[in-house]
């Protein structure tokens, strides 16, 4: 007797039907508005994170213009790193280096920043020594204009500490990457690390008073 011949549904095939059952029922491919969904919140995200990064590129820009200009690598490293450490919202990770705390992230940063054009970096002949110089071009002032506003009291803090040398500024700060120990502990870890520089008692009573009123614009 012949074997009845297999009729195939709409929507399947008889080679689906030989695998057993049909596409549809297999699982269907998400419909095409699924899709556009997904595209569509996939790009949210990316753009969020974008925004997010480049607010955190704006607030180095800030920083630099509202203090004019910054002199030297060092010095802009650990002015960054006291002004996060008295919770103006700098989001970059700080590890303790030769010359104090010091921060990867910020040095890509900045390199950044001078590739897009906002950022000015010259380099300074000072006769025994050079230095990079950093001012914001006038790119970098555009771009700031769709930054978030520049925080509250932060055009001080920055002249406070522009004033201040490098030096100075390497005694506060790793004073400050120490500031889990009390005060004594302190000035002993200063002196292990930094032992070249011989930091006087006056040096540090000065930073020491430095950093309390640095703490008044926290």
């Amino acid at each position: 007797m012949a074997t009845p011949a297999v009729v195939a549904r709409p929507g399947e095939t008889r080679r689906s039907l030989r695998r057993g059952g049909s596409r549809t029922a297999r699982g269907k491919r998400p419909p095409e508005t699924e899709i556009n969904d997904i595209l569509i919140i996939s790009a949210a995200i990316y753009i969020e994170r974008v925004d997010n990064l480049l607010q955190e590129h704006a607030k180095i820009v800030q920083f630099i213009s509202v203090a004019e200009e910054v002199t030297g690598r060092k010095k802009l490293q650990k002015m960054i790193y006291i002004a996060k450490k008295m919770q103006f919202p700098f989001a970059e990770k700080f590890e303790l280096h030769m010359y104090g705390p010091y921060s990867e992230e910020l040095t890509l940063r900045v390199e950044e920043l001078c590739e897009m054009g906002f950022l000015a970096e010259q380099f300074v002949n000072k006769g025994s020594y050079s230095q990079y110089q950093y001012n914001v071009t006038d790119a970098g002032l555009r771009f700031l204009e769709k930054a978030n506003p520049v925080p509250d009291r932060l055009a001080d803090f920055t002249q406070k500490m522009q004033v201040q040398s490098s030096r100075f500024l390497e005694l506060v700060s790793t004073l400050l990457y120490f500031d889990h120990l009390d005060k004594k502990e302190q000035i002993e870890k200063v002196h292990i690390v930094k032992n070249k520089l011989r930091f006087t008692e006056q040096e540090m009573t000065d930073a020491f008073d430095f950093i309390q009123e640095m703490e008044n614009y926290s």
